[in-house]
């Protein structure tokens, strides 16, 4: 009787342990996440279309080619413009919970640089909402349309879902850069994945990703568009807040992402001598007041609209806390952007 006992409790302790994990909006990035991840160059003849329910995928073989960082910024630590862009609260379905470091497609002819990606996460959805490119030496916010939707909430086996979206701009002397992608996801299979530094529950979402990328040259007076398809297979897993395995074929050819089981930490890095901001009253209608934790090196407070139009501008000395009058302002949303020798600050507040 004891040995059967021992068997049901083991069985049933396996299939606790195999069952489906649910992700969720919690299982995702913030700002200041900052994770390492290894890149492999082969997949070692393994199969990566094979899946399915409580499968078990095993990718030990997997070697470690580089460490590249994956690091989550606030959206208040991008250039200004793109602040105004993706932080405005009336503007609720572009307003971004996090950015990150993005490359674009390389387009003949133009000159695109210091992309971010900026991403949104609810209770519903993660997704992102739009791109900041510097073109031609400007920085843009390219808003989309609709949100480009990578997970919905929550993640479970054999859902499907879509999303369309795309975004585009004309840029004077230069022409119209333009990009449409369409998204499908297929959640295609659950279970236990091997990787080099050990064994993780996880569940699959594979992506079909088709973008349409579209360029007009005011100087040789046409166009022309540039079609791809990427799939993305990705294995998120309890343990981090990015997949723990992402294998991107693009054509044929793969990239490969992976955690090598290390223990890090993952949450916001800060200096702990670095200082913090504190904005009273906020709201204002007359005096705001700018508090620094420690004293800030001859600090310049400028002060920009919704719009993007310098406010305000004035170069403080030494000083721990600096007040600005702006009962001048008109009601309504403003951006702080604080340069300093020891960083730069960003923060937000309203007159009324």
């Amino acid at each position: 009787m004891k040995k059967v006992l021992l068997f049901v409790f083991f069985n049933s302790v396996m299939q606790l342990m195999q069952a489906q994990i649910v992700i969720t909006s919690g299982n995702m990035p913030v700002a200041g996440n900052i994770i390492p991840l290894q890149t492999a160059t082969t997949l070692n003849g393994i199969d990566v279309t094979l899946t399915g329910a409580s499968y078990a995928w095993d990718y030990a073989a997997l070697t470690s080619a580089s460490v590249t960082i994956d690091t989550f910024l606030s959206v208040f630590s991008t250039p200004i413009t793109y602040n105004i862009a993706y932080s405005n609260p009336f503007d609720p379905a572009h307003l971004a919970t996090v950015a990150t470091k993005q490359s674009l497609a390389a387009i003949p002819m133009l000159p695109i640089s210091d992309t971010y990606a900026f991403l949104k996460n609810s209770s519903t959805q993660f997704a992102q909402v739009g791109v900041g490119a510097t073109i031609s030496g400007i920085g843009i916010p390219l808003t989309m349309n609709n949100p480009d939707v990578r997970y919905k909430f929550p993640i479970t086996f054999g859902t499907v879902d879509s999303s369309v979206a795309k975004y585009g701009a004309g840029f004077n002397g230069f022409g119209y850069y333009g990009e449409e992608v369409h998204r499908v996801n297929y959640v295609d299979g659950w279970g236990t994945l091997q990787l080099p530094g050990g064994t993780f529950n996880t569940i699959r979402v594979k992506s079909v990703v088709d973008y349409s990328d579209t360029v007009y040259l005011d100087t040789l007076g046409f166009g022309f568009r540039i079609n791809r398809t990427e799939i993305e297979y990705k294995w998120l897993a309890l343990e981090l807040n990015v997949p723990i395995l992402q294998i991107t074929n693009r054509s044929g050819f793969y990239s490969i992402l992976f955690y090598d089981g290390h223990p890090a930490d993952y949450g916001i890095s800060k200096n702990t001598n670095e200082p913090t901001l504190n904005l009273s009253p906020n709201p204002t209608n007359n005096m705001l007041t700018i508090d620094f934790s420690q004293e800030i090196v001859n600090p310049m407070i400028c002060i920009y609209d919704v719009l993007g139009k310098q406010q305000y501008m004035h170069q403080f000395e030494n000083c721990t806390q600096a007040r600005v009058a702006v009962g001048a302002f008109l009601n309504g949303i403003y951006f702080i952007e604080i340069q300093a020798s020891e960083a730069n600050y960003h923060a937000t507040f309203v007159k009324n």
